[in-house]
Protein backbone atom coordinates (compact mmCIF):
# COMPACT_ATOMS: atom_id res chain seq x y z
CA UNK A 1 0.00 0.00 0.00
CA UNK A 2 1.26 3.16 -0.99
CA UNK A 3 0.55 6.76 -0.97
CA UNK A 4 1.61 9.85 -2.27
CA UNK A 5 0.22 13.37 -0.50
CA UNK A 6 0.47 16.70 -2.75
CA UNK A 7 2.04 19.86 -0.63
CA UNK A 8 0.03 21.96 -3.74
CA UNK A 9 -3.36 19.05 -3.65
CA UNK A 10 -3.98 20.43 0.03
CA UNK A 11 -2.57 22.79 2.05
CA UNK A 12 0.33 21.23 3.92
CA UNK A 13 -1.17 21.51 7.41
CA UNK A 14 -3.64 18.88 6.52
CA UNK A 15 -1.37 16.52 5.36
CA UNK A 16 -1.15 14.90 8.54
CA UNK A 17 -4.82 14.55 9.12
CA UNK A 18 -5.22 12.52 5.47
CA UNK A 19 -1.98 10.47 5.64
CA UNK A 20 -3.61 9.31 9.64
CA UNK A 21 -7.16 8.42 7.85
CA UNK A 22 -5.82 6.24 5.00
CA UNK A 23 -3.57 4.48 7.43
CA UNK A 24 -6.63 4.12 9.81
CA UNK A 25 -8.78 2.25 6.21
CA UNK A 26 -4.93 0.44 6.05
CA UNK A 27 -4.38 -1.23 9.40
CA UNK A 28 -7.19 -2.86 11.63
CA UNK A 29 -6.71 -3.32 14.65
CA UNK A 30 -2.98 -2.10 14.94
CA UNK A 31 -4.71 1.13 13.79
CA UNK A 32 -4.20 3.69 16.83
CA UNK A 33 -0.63 2.43 17.10
CA UNK A 34 0.17 3.13 13.25
CA UNK A 35 -2.38 6.18 13.43
CA UNK A 36 0.66 7.74 16.36
CA UNK A 37 3.04 6.99 14.66
CA UNK A 38 2.33 8.30 10.82
CA UNK A 39 0.88 11.22 12.46
CA UNK A 40 4.21 12.03 14.16
CA UNK A 41 6.29 11.20 11.18
CA UNK A 42 3.80 12.89 8.63
CA UNK A 43 4.63 15.97 10.89
CA UNK A 44 8.02 16.07 10.69
CA UNK A 45 8.34 15.43 7.33
CA UNK A 46 5.84 18.57 6.92
CA UNK A 47 7.58 20.49 9.21
CA UNK A 48 11.51 19.79 8.47
CA UNK A 49 11.63 18.27 4.70
CA UNK A 50 9.78 21.40 2.72
CA UNK A 51 12.19 24.03 4.23
CA UNK A 52 11.60 27.18 5.21
CA UNK A 53 7.66 28.62 4.08
CA UNK A 54 5.97 28.24 2.14
CA UNK A 55 7.17 25.36 1.75
CA UNK A 56 6.38 23.11 -0.42
CA UNK A 57 6.97 19.51 -1.72
CA UNK A 58 5.52 16.01 -1.25
CA UNK A 59 4.79 13.14 1.58
CA UNK A 60 5.21 9.69 0.51
CA UNK A 61 3.66 7.35 2.94
CA UNK A 62 4.33 3.55 2.26
CA UNK A 63 2.69 0.97 4.62
CA UNK A 64 3.68 -2.89 4.24
CA UNK A 65 1.40 -5.57 6.45
CA UNK A 66 2.96 -8.60 7.46
CA UNK A 67 1.24 -11.10 8.52
CA UNK A 68 0.36 -11.76 11.65
CA UNK A 69 0.68 -8.24 12.38
CA UNK A 70 3.60 -6.94 11.78
CA UNK A 71 3.67 -2.91 10.34
CA UNK A 72 6.47 -1.16 8.77
CA UNK A 73 5.59 2.63 7.52
CA UNK A 74 7.89 4.50 5.06
CA UNK A 75 8.03 8.66 5.14
CA UNK A 76 9.77 9.98 2.05
CA UNK A 77 10.10 13.65 2.04
CA UNK A 78 12.23 16.16 -0.13
CA UNK A 79 14.83 16.53 2.73
CA UNK A 80 15.18 20.30 1.90
CA UNK A 81 16.51 20.79 5.72
CA UNK A 82 20.14 19.94 6.82
CA UNK A 83 19.45 18.33 10.07
CA UNK A 84 18.27 14.63 10.76
CA UNK A 85 15.80 13.08 12.95
CA UNK A 86 16.55 13.38 16.60
CA UNK A 87 14.48 11.90 19.82
CA UNK A 88 13.70 15.03 22.01
CA UNK A 89 14.64 15.71 25.40
CA UNK A 90 12.50 13.34 28.15
CA UNK A 91 9.61 16.02 29.83
CA UNK A 92 11.22 16.23 33.27
CA UNK A 93 14.26 17.87 31.71
CA UNK A 94 15.05 20.90 33.19
CA UNK A 95 16.08 23.26 30.47
CA UNK A 96 13.40 25.78 28.72
CA UNK A 97 11.90 24.54 25.70
CA UNK A 98 13.26 26.27 22.49
CA UNK A 99 9.92 27.05 21.05
CA UNK A 100 8.65 30.19 22.37
CA UNK A 101 4.57 29.22 22.07
CA UNK A 102 4.37 27.24 25.43
CA UNK A 103 1.11 25.42 23.22
CA UNK A 104 3.03 24.33 20.80
CA UNK A 105 4.28 20.29 22.19
CA UNK A 106 7.75 19.98 20.04
CA UNK A 107 10.55 17.50 20.13
CA UNK A 108 8.91 14.41 21.81
CA UNK A 109 7.42 12.76 18.52
CA UNK A 110 10.26 10.45 18.09
CA UNK A 111 10.03 9.52 21.65
CA UNK A 112 6.60 8.18 21.31
CA UNK A 113 7.54 6.87 17.67
CA UNK A 114 10.56 5.07 19.70
CA UNK A 115 7.97 3.95 22.42
CA UNK A 116 5.53 2.33 19.62
CA UNK A 117 7.35 0.58 18.13
CA UNK A 118 9.94 -0.82 20.70
CA UNK A 119 13.35 1.15 19.27
CA UNK A 120 12.68 -0.41 15.77
CA UNK A 121 13.01 2.83 13.76
CA UNK A 122 15.84 5.14 11.49
CA UNK A 123 16.22 7.19 8.87
CA UNK A 124 18.62 7.89 6.22
CA UNK A 125 19.19 9.83 2.89
CA UNK A 126 18.33 7.86 -0.87
CA UNK A 127 20.19 8.26 -3.58
CA UNK A 128 18.01 10.76 -5.13
CA UNK A 129 19.12 13.06 -0.86
CA UNK A 130 15.38 12.37 -0.13
CA UNK A 131 14.63 11.90 3.68
CA UNK A 132 13.30 8.26 4.41
CA UNK A 133 12.08 7.71 7.79
CA UNK A 134 10.84 4.19 8.57
CA UNK A 135 9.54 2.71 11.58
CA UNK A 136 8.12 -1.33 12.32
CA UNK A 137 5.40 -1.84 14.42
CA UNK A 138 5.71 -5.19 16.04
CA UNK A 139 2.78 -7.84 16.37
CA UNK A 140 0.89 -6.70 19.27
Amino acid sequence: MEHTFLAGDADPLLLPAMARETVLRWAGRRAHDLETVTSELVTNAVRHGFGPPPGTGYVRLKLTADPPGRYELVVTDPGRSPGEPVMGLPDNDPSPDPDPDPGVERLRGLVLVDLLTHGLWGHFRNTRHERVVWAILPPA
